[in-house]
């Protein structure tokens, strides 16, 4: 479970205080899709990053599967995200000089599989989201989707407990979109997956349904 105590976070801007979230407390249990939708700037972000422990609260609490990740060291908070923490990018984040395949390997590398284990896992990967051809090459010669078809891969080759999808179809067309998300919504039937989204007809399909307006919440279904 994933649980958010009155979760603060302030940001110094020079002379002033940008308040992103004031007070936000939340549930989440396991296996569950939840959508989170909001304005920009309005704090949905912010909650990811709260959420995957990429940033720390100015106060209040997040809890993953009872520990308070706030407590942890960043040594213990990386193991935690590169043994549960599934990611997929609006931007994909891949890294260019590597290949497909290489991109996909790089969070297993962490783990310190042989090669021969994290290259069958990553070529099972891109098969199932259609990239067994592409292999071998590298994203500035994809397409977008084909782009963030290998984060996806990257993000579900850890088996992850928690995938968080930050506006994952933003920048593709509406076909490709689609595709994507039934790929995602596919491989993640058993772990928890957090979407954040502009797309009120996609948030509707989630389980939970919580909007962000001013860095609280304005809403939960």
């Amino acid at each position: 479970m994933i649980q958010l105590i009155d979760v603060t976070k302030t940001y110094n801007t020079g002379k002033s205080e940008v308040h992103a979230l004031k007070g936000i407390s939340l549930e989440i249990p396991d296996n569950t899709f939840i959508s989170i939708c909001g304005k920009s700037g309005s704090g949905k972000s912010t909650l990811l990053n709260m959420i995957s422990g990429a940033d720390k609260p100015t106060g209040g609490h997040v809890f993953i599967d009872g520990v308070d990740i706030n407590q942890l060291s960043d040594k213990r908070m990386s193991e935690m995200r590169n043994n549960k923490i599934g990611f997929v990018f609006q931007s994909f984040l891949l890294e260019p000089s590597l290949t497909a395949l290489e991109n996909v390997e790089l969070p297993l590398l962490m783990r310190k599989m042989s090669r021969e284990q994290r290259e069958k896992i990553a070529i099972e990967m891109l098969d199932k989201v259609g990239l067994r051809e592409r292999l071998r090459h590298k994203p500035g010669e994809l397409s977008g989707g084909e782009k963030q078809r290998v984060s996806i891969a990257r993000a579900l080759a850890i088996s992850p407990k928690i995938l968080i999808a930050d506006e994952p179809t933003g920048n593709l067309d509406e076909a490709t979109g689609n595709s994507i998300m039934e790929l995602i919504r596919e491989h993640t039937k058993n772990c928890t997956f957090v979407l954040v989204t502009h797309d009120t007809a996609l948030a509707q399909t989630a389980d939970m349904k919580i909007t962000i307006k001013d860095g609280m919440i304005s809403r939960n279904d």
